[in-house]
């Protein structure tokens, strides 16, 4: 069975030079924000929902930033990711403290070096705008 899971690289305008990172405290890691999609849900929808839920911002989706598959105890999860921006003229929610225990914004470099795993530096690196 295959777990399916969708997220999004949150940048902060569409210049992409600066972009969201959540630190995980269940987990202790840093990463973009994803999760597991709910009963019927679809890729775009689980992708918005997860994105507002772990950074606290309503976004305008761009375009498919790519995906990232990986081992989770025996089961392969794949992840869908979405270029975002957060929508014009909304103001951050507060995010749920027992899930994410922090959300920071970084520049380029910066976010690299911060995030966890190789697989997301890579898509953040694929969509950066040339």
């Amino acid at each position: 069975m295959s777990i399916r899971a969708a997220g999004g690289i949150l940048w902060r305008d569409a210049t992409r030079t600066e972009f969201a990172v959540v630190h995980r405290r269940r987990y202790g890691d840093w990463c973009l924000p994803k999760g597991k999609l709910q009963p019927g849900e679809t890729l775009v929808a689980a992708a918005r929902r997860e994105v507002k839920e772990e950074t606290g911002w309503e976004v305008e989706l761009a375009d498919g930033a790519g995906e990232v598959a990986y081992d989770v105890a025996g089961e392969k999860k794949t992840v869908t990711f979405w270029n975002m921006t957060p929508k014009a003229g909304a103001t951050q929610q507060p995010t749920d403290p027992e899930e994410v225990q922090e959300v920071q914004w970084f520049e380029l470099r910066q976010g690299l070096e911060r995030l966890s795993y190789a697989a997301e530096r890579g898509i953040v690196r694929a969509n950066v705008r040339q």
